[in-house]
């Protein structure tokens, strides 16, 4: 059996937060990526990358005023693993994962 799995995901975030005295934090943000999976002879191997953008937005009252600030931040996901399925009785998996942020 050969099958292949190719989906792409992207998602959008938008969240806003009251703070006392009128201040908020802002957060807009989106992230996409995509998956593959190869199966044959009860052996797969998977995959993943994925990378996403987010703004903050800060704003609040302080000593003689007001504080402000915003920053970005992006961040980087792969994973790549794979195994054999061994007539069901067990499965042999191997995986590895990385994170950047």
């Amino acid at each position: 059996m050969f099958m292949k799995n190719r989906p792409i995901t992207a998602i959008r975030i938008g969240t806003l937060a009251s703070l006392a005295d009128g201040g908020q934090v802002t957060v807009d943000g989106g992230r996409a990526g995509f998956y593959g999976t190869w199966f044959q002879d009860n052996t797969y191997l998977e995959g993943s990358f994925g990378g996403g953008y987010n703004h903050y937005t800060t704003s609040r009252v302080a000593l003689g005023g007001t504080a402000d600030g915003s920053t970005d931040g992006f961040e980087l996901d792969g994973m790549l693993g794979g195994g054999h399925d061994f007539k069901r009785q067990f499965e042999a998996i191997c995986f590895l994962r990385i994170d950047r942020e």
